[in-house]
């Protein structure tokens, strides 16, 4: 009797169905912006009652709407990185268990959210002093956003990987795929729907927020999973008489 060695490639999940995956997430988010967005509001005591508000009344207004911004921005984009994070927890190959996989995902991909979220509000914020914003600042708004929200993705994907030329390969897509989503989005709405408004990083409108939250869903579930690094097989002994 002896043993054989038997290798075998490392399991790899279809694409369709890790697509699949990052398309529910988006649909999530998307549900969640048209139902509960924005959850914060302005509070009565800032609220401007009629025309005649004094300069102190009118900062403490604005100041508290940028606040509230913030939150909301923040949160939305939260909810779609800790979506997005859940559904990179089953990509393969992959090493550890599943469930711990998925809490890391969520958890960690809500929090690479909301500070994408953040920065990119804060940018926004810069440009709207100046005016609306230009469709090159609106481009580049989008692409911090989901150019953080990608490298992010990527460095958590690459952290469930089975080695290093994999975990690279993830960050490298998750970034690539965030700054395509911020470019494609800002150029498709603005040929798409002229009228949208590009001043806020998350769209106000039905349509645009379709865009917005399944076209970021698509990519990123299309380009990570797409890595496959150095392949390094697994090998099981086999007792052979």
């Amino acid at each position: 009797m002896s043993n054989v060695a038997i290798i075998q490639p490392p399991r790899q999940t279809p694409m369709w169905t890790t697509v699949s995956f990052f398309f529910v997430a988006g649909l999530a988010t998307l549900a969640v912006l048209r139902t509960v967005h924005p959850v914060f509001e302005v509070d009565k005591q800032y609220q401007i009652q009629g025309l005649g508000a004094s300069d102190e009344t009118w900062s403490a207004y604005i100041a508290q709407q940028r606040l509230v911004d913030t939150k909301n921005t923040a949160l939305l984009v939260g909810v779609l990185g800790g979506t997005l994070g859940m559904a990179l927890a089953f990509i393969r190959p992959a090493t550890g268990r599943l469930a711990w996989r998925l809490i890391i995902g969520t958890v960690a991909g809500a929090l690479v959210g909301f500070m994408a979220g953040s920065v990119a509000y804060y940018l926004q914020l810069y440009y709207a002093g100046q005016g609306h914003l230009t469709l090159l600042q609106s481009v580049l708004v989008q692409t911090l956003l989901f150019g953080s929200l990608g490298l992010g993705l990527g460095t958590l994907g690459g952290s469930f990987a089975f080695n290093r030329s994999l975990a690279r390969e993830r960050v490298v897509s998750g970034l690539m795929a965030g700054l395509i989503v911020g470019v494609v989005y800002s150029l498709g709405v603005s040929i798409v729907f002229p009228t949208a408004d590009m001043d806020a990083v998350i769209p106000s409108t039905p349509s645009t927020q379709t865009l917005w939250s399944l076209l970021a869903a698509g990519m990123f579930g299309w380009l990570i999973p797409r890595s496959n690094g150095t392949q390094q097989p697994d090998v099981s002994p086999v007792r052979v008489e």
